[in-house]
C-alpha cells in the first residue's frame, strides 16, 4: 500500500534528476533565452539549429522533451520534422513554438501525435513555462504498451 510519503519521494526522485531536452530553433538568441530562463527546471539542454541536425541528434540519444520552432527556415519543414520526431520517439512530449501557426497546421500536427503549442514572441511568458513544466511531468508508459 502506497502512502503520500511514498508518492512524494517518487516525485522528488523524478524531479531531482536532470531532464535531457532537445531545443530545435534556428535563432541563437531565442535558444539562449530559453536555456537561461529555464534554469530552475533542472533541464540539461542540447540545441540543434536545423532540422537535419536535430534528426542526427535523435539518432544518437533519447530525449525527455523536445521544443521545436516550427519555422526553421531549412528543410525538413516543421510538419515533416514533427512527423519524423514522433516516429522516432512517439511518447516524447513536443512543445511547438511559432509566431504563425494556422489552425490547419495545428490540426495536421495533432493528427500525427500530441503536441503542446506556444506562440512567439510572447513565448517566454508564464504560459510558456507552465507548458514546459507540464510537458516535463507528463506521465509516460513504455513504448511497447502503445504498439499496434
Amino acid at each position: 500500500m502506497s502512502t503520500q510519503t511514498d508518492h512524494f519521494k517518487e516525485w522528488m526522485s523524478i524531479t531531482s534528476s536532470p531532464k535531457v531536452a532537445l531545443l530545435i530553433d534556428d535563432s541563437q538568441g531565442d535558444t539562449e533565452v530559453i536555456v537561461r530562463m529555464s534554469r530552475g527546471f533542472n533541464i540539461r539542454w542540447e540545441v540543434a539549429y536545423t532540422g537535419l541536425h536535430a534528426l542526427e541528434k535523435m539518432e544518437q540519444k533519447k530525449y525527455q522533451l523536445i521544443i521545436l520552432d516550427f519555422q526553421l527556415g531549412s528543410e525538413p519543414d516543421g510538419v515533416e520534422l514533427f512527423r519524423r520526431l514522433k516516429k522516432s520517439c512517439p511518447l516524447c512530449p513536443v512543445l511547438v513554438l511559432s509566431g504563425h501557426l494556422s489552425n490547419d497546421v495545428i490540426v495536421q500536427i495533432t493528427q500525427i501525435g500530441f503536441a503542446m503549442f506556444a506562440q512567439k514572441p510572447t513565448v517566454f511568458d508564464s504560459t510558456f513555462f507552465e507548458q514546459l513544466f507540464l510537458a516535463l511531468n507528463i506521465p509516460r508508459a513504455e513504448v511497447e504498451a502503445y504498439a499496434i
